[in-house]
């Protein structure tokens, strides 16, 4: 830890991490005028200080507060919003745009996914980006790289319709992505794109690449492996093979990561040294060896995670190459900074996260893991070495991994252990195979091989991540959660390597706020009262939260398994189930269910709340005047053009309306 203190672009990105975060959550400035401001007012205090006290350390303050701003330009500079030529503010009734398909995201049951970037506008020049959706049985083929000539509206992201859904309108907000546009029903035309350059060469070489294997490989196991284990395509594989990877505890494999360009790196280092000799044009080689795994990991998709790997290594062979020693965490330090000055909304991204954090178990953790015991023997050093490896990581890695996946594997250590020979003899004799893919017809011994390892490694993920006894599940913690583990970590890290009074008391204050706050939040959700009208097709749910336990009052006798595990993450409570009745008291409210018969009292007049449900024949106008409901809501299991006619009806009457079809599910606290 004491090199830091003396290493500068630390503290440069520490304060380039800030101006990020205070940019991208609070909005701190509005224009580039009041960061020019702000950025002179800060450096003439620096400047003032510097001149009077004449200390050094205020000429690394004013770098920093440089980073700092430099971080919150770029990420001004990156949102769209306040820009003219932003394609929404040229959006008109009737609207044609000219698209181009940036990159292919994950397929859902209904449609193909993918990021594209608008170009024109109605014939004007335009920039900004849009989630595109085109449906699984249309044969027209996008790419990436593809032009589209279509006419439609996008329409805004909207919130997840029911409170316990993952929010994709933020997650997409923080890569600037506000619209959707469905092409469905949309007539467009689709081209290759005009333009020749670095980037679509290389998206064409993969795409031949992945059509090639597809037809030498098993497709049900051994084509989507690859395409995911050697070229970063993900999307080939099974959602079951993948949730089976990830309780198995080695989702990671299936990212490019330091594991695969180190590995690649040691096997092209060899075959230089083979080429050039071992000791001479011992520069040329690092240079030779640096572009070839650029080449790569562009191929590849150039996640996070593998452009991290890269550019550490880049580091460190050349510093080597100049004979210059440096801790390996400084080379860490310099990577994180480049990508976060190349694209400041990759602070946001999970394989940058888990990627980073990674790194940082093992250079702070493993050392001092590994040196706990020694074995003589060769097998047993390896296989300490990786088990220390395997812990360092997971112990830095929890927190965030329970934040985002809500689960916990207790094998991760066996599945390392694992793993290791199999995915060393796959990626070296994956790396052969592409190469003569894209030479030539592949020997048959080297398919064979390369499809048996592939296989044995399927077959011992799946068996490893298909018992749920191994998997610690339904776990929820919030960002202030993670952020007080981490500082635990950090103060107990300090402590071992150090002890002191002060630290001790540090920790013990952390670890008892960690605790007042989980005593805090099992109390408001225990005194929390909700009611909650759910969104869903063809069915009605409606749930009233109280003292912890959530009841629902469902239509069918088995609701969607999906949003009541979702809700039950998200509230924290148990659930239990009844029939769905036709009304419910609760505290200074009287609800009253309209279903298909359309029955509902006439004798009763106070101010209610009305849920409309199964498309009831009712004259709206009239139930309106009887019951004189303060509010009128219609859940998704009614046609869309009901709750038309009923909007306009309300709107007509001065009586609010909510359709969950179009403002997701009612929540009301009582």
């Amino acid at each position: 830890m004491k090199f830091l203190v003396n290493y500068y672009p630390f503290y440069l990105l520490v304060f380039y991490v800030i101006g990020d975060l205070l940019q991208q959550e609070l909005r701190v400035f509005k224009s580039a005028v009041s960061i020019g401001v702000s950025f002179a007012c800060c450096s003439a205090l620096v400047l003032f200080f510097s001149f009077r006290t004449q200390r050094t350390p205020y000429f690394l303050l004013g770098a920093s507060v440089l980073c700092s701003h430099l971080a919150i330009l770029l990420v001004f500079h990156q949102a769209p919003e306040h820009k003219p030529l932003y394609f929404k503010n040229q959006l008109q009734a009737t609207n044609y745009l000219s698209l181009k398909v940036n990159s292919i995201l994950r397929s859902t049951a209904r449609y193909r996914k993918f990021v594209a970037t608008v170009q024109q506008t109605n014939g004007k020049p335009s920039i900004g980006k849009i989630l595109l959706y085109q449906a699984l049985d249309d044969t027209r083929q996008l790419h990436s790289g593809s032009i589209l000539y279509v006419k439609g509206t996008p329409i805004p992201l909207r919130d997840p319709v029911n409170p316990s859904l993952f929010n994709y309108r933020k997650h997409l907000a923080k890569q600037h992505i506000y619209h959707l546009l469905n092409i469905k029903y949309l007539p467009f035309i689709a081209r290759s794109p005009s333009e020749s350059n670095l980037g679509i060469h290389a998206l064409h070489f993969r795409d031949k690449l992945l059509e090639q294997l597809r037809t030498q490989l098993d497709t049900s196991i051994v084509y989507p492996m690859t395409s995911a284990l050697l070229l970063g395509n993900r999307y080939a594989m099974n959602p079951q093979s993948i949730k089976a990877y990830r309780q198995a505890g080695a989702a990671h494999i299936l990212a490019i990561s330091g594991l695969h360009i180190g590995i690649l790196s040691q096997l092209l280092r060899f075959f230089l040294q083979l080429i050039f000799g071992q000791r001479s044009y011992q520069l040329l080689r690092v240079l030779i060896l640096i572009l070839l795994l650029g080449i790569y990991v562009y191929i590849s998709g150039g996640s996070p995670s593998a452009i991290r790997a890269w550019t550490t290594l880049s580091f460190i062979y050349i510093s080597r190459a100049f004979k210059r020693q440096v801790h390996l965490a400084q080379p860490c330090i310099l990577a994180m900074l480049v990508l976060l000055i190349a694209n400041p909304t990759n602070l946001y991204n999970t394989s940058f996260q888990l990627s980073f954090l990674a790194v940082i178990g093992i250079l702070a953790i493993y050392p001092r893991l590994s040196n706990l015991w020694t074995p003589k023997n060769y097998v047993l050093k390896i296989v300490w070495s990786s088990f220390s490896i395997s812990i360092a990581t997971q112990v830095v890695l929890t927190p965030i991994i329970i934040f985002y996946f809500h689960e916990f594997s207790t094998v991760f250590w066996l599945t390392n252990l694992c793993i290791l020979p199999f995915l060393s003899a796959i990626l070296i004799i994956g790396t052969f195979l592409l190469i003569f893919t894209s030479l030539m017809t592949p020997p048959e011994v080297l398919l064979n091989t390369y499809s048996y390892l592939c296989r044995g490694l399927h077959q011992l993920l799946m068996s490893l991540g298909s018992h749920d006894t191994f998997i610690i599940s339904n776990l929820v913690i919030s960002k202030t959660t993670v952020l007080l583990l981490y500082l635990i970590e950090l103060l107990l890290y300090l402590l071992l390597l150090n002890y002191s009074q002060l630290k001790s008391y540090l920790l013990l204050s952390a670890v008892l706020l960690l605790q007042l706050g989980a005593i805090y939040q099992k109390s408001i959700r225990i005194h929390a009262k909700r009611l909650i009208v759910f969104h869903e097709h063809s069915s009605s749910m409606i749930g009233i939260q109280r003292q912890g336990v959530t009841t629902l009052y469902c239509s069918d006798k088995i609701p969607n398994p999906l949003t009541v595990r979702n809700y039950q993450l998200w509230s924290a409570t148990s659930i239990r189930y009844q029939k769905l009745a036709a009304a419910y008291f609760i505290p200074n409210h009287l609800i009253f269910i309209v279903g298909k018969s359309g029955i509902y009292p006439t004798d009763y007049s106070s101010n209610s709340i009305v849920i409309l449900r199964q498309s009831p024949k009712i004259h709206l106008e009239k139930l309106l005047k009887t019951l004189r409901p303060k509010l009128v809501i219609a859940d998704g299991s009614n046609y869309k053009s009901y709750i038309k006619r009923w909007k306009k009806t309300c709107r007509q009457q001065k009586t609010p309306f909510h359709a969950t079809a179009e403002k997701g599910a009612f929540v009301l606290s009582f």
